[in-house]
């Protein structure tokens, strides 16, 4: 009995171990399978998002080709030389090397003014320098198609010089009717100072006026008003009337004075008087 005992104590303490390896196999085992697995998967994604790109890059191009927006089918053709094609404009910016005997598309179409002709390679679209094809070679529609866009260019051009000259003048029009109306403005301005300065010289006549009829009456007023002076006046009537001279001298007797007033302008020369009153005057022809 003892003996039996014995033996089962050792296939148990042996089978413990062996259950222990067997139990990290089998989860060895199972993660090795999840990354077969994972690893399918991402083949079947990596294949998958190719394919996409492949679709992007195709709808890309055949919007870029409907953008052209012409009949004429594009034409086939062979690069003899390495070159570039220009994705935005001639000789600047981004650009893609083709290699001798590279196969491009070209289409009816010039940038502005030159050369330069809209080709397609590689699923790019860019300009193509006249260096790498032979005009002479393209289709009779691509000649044609290139003198009527060159009768275009001609006619844009005309209109766009015709605009900028229209616009000079619509400018120097504005310039005109813009110095006209300154002018205009500008005599407004003055004949309503003008104005102001007669009316006010009208106001202070007319209070002159009635000053001097108030202090002399309607008969020496009168001639004072017309600058006239008669003998008999005093050297302030005088001044009062024609203003005052531009010299005066006086000479003192023992039967009295003698003044002489000197002017420069008006009707009358000289003045003199006797004793402050007028004696006589020399008047101007």
């Amino acid at each position: 009995m003892g003996h039996c005992k014995m033996k089962r104590l050792w296939v148990i303490l042996f089978a413990i171990p062996l259950f222990g390896q067997n139990h990290f196999q089998v989860k060895l085992d199972s993660l090795k399978q999840l990354k077969n697995n994972a690893l399918l998967e991402k083949g079947k994604l990596e294949k998958y998002l190719i394919e996409l790109e492949k679709q992007i890059k195709q709808t890309d191009i055949e919007i870029s080709r409907g953008k052209l927006n012409t009949d004429i089918t594009p034409v086939k053709y062979r690069l003899m030389e390495k070159g570039q094609i220009w994705i935005d404009k001639p000789s600047l910016g981004k650009r893609v090397k083709f290699y001798t005997g590279a196969k491009v598309l070209l289409y009816p179409k010039w940038y502005k003014n030159t050369k330069y002709i809209y080709a397609e390679y590689g699923g790019e679209f860019g300009w193509l320098s006249d260096v790498y094809y032979d005009n002479e070679k393209l289709p009779q529609q691509f000649i044609l198609a290139e003198k009527v866009y060159r009768e275009d260019l001609l006619i844009a051009e005309a209109n766009r010089k015709k605009g900028i000259k229209e616009e000079k003048n619509r400018k120097m029009l504005e310039s005109k009717e813009h110095y006209k109306i300154l002018n205009r403005e500008r005599q407004e301005e003055a004949d309503k100072r003008m104005k102001e300065q007669d009316e006010a010289r009208e106001k202070d006549r007319k209070f002159v006026e009635e000053r001097l009829k108030l202090k002399y009456g309607d008969e020496i007023s009168s001639l004072m008003i017309r600058h006239r002076i008669q003998i008999g006046w005093t050297k302030v009537m005088v001044e009062e009337s024609i203003g005052y001279p531009v010299s005066k001298s006086k000479d003192t007797y023992t039967f009295g004075t003698k003044t002489q007033m000197v002017y420069s302008e008006g009707k009358y020369s000289y003045v003199y008087l006797e004793d402050g009153i007028v004696s006589s005057f020399t008047e101007r022809y």
